[in-house]
């Protein structure tokens, strides 16, 4: 029970300080972002150009947080299951 706590508490810390960190971060990321700070529409934009490599560091990521998830499933799944 302590343990399932423990970690129900750390997960929604981490969900919590994400989320704060988010509404801190001010980056100007697309056009929209443009207009909602500065109140002027951009003449143009400029593409994102993806490579292979861009392509295959972005696979690598996806697949890392999709393992992630997964360990944390089943992690939490062994848990509820063992302590039943």
């Amino acid at each position: 029970a302590i343990a399932m706590l423990g970690m129900f508490l750390a997960a929604t810390l981490g969900i919590g300080v994400t989320i704060f960190i988010e509404m801190l971060d001010s980056t100007i990321r697309n056009s929209k972002d443009v207009v909602n700070t500065v109140q002027i529409v951009p003449i143009s934009t400029i593409p994102v150009i993806q490579n292979s490599t861009s392509l295959k560091a972005s696979r690598r990521h996806g697949l890392i947080v999709t393992s992630l998830s997964l360990v944390v499933v089943i992690s939490i799944a062994y848990f509820l299951i063992r302590n039943l």
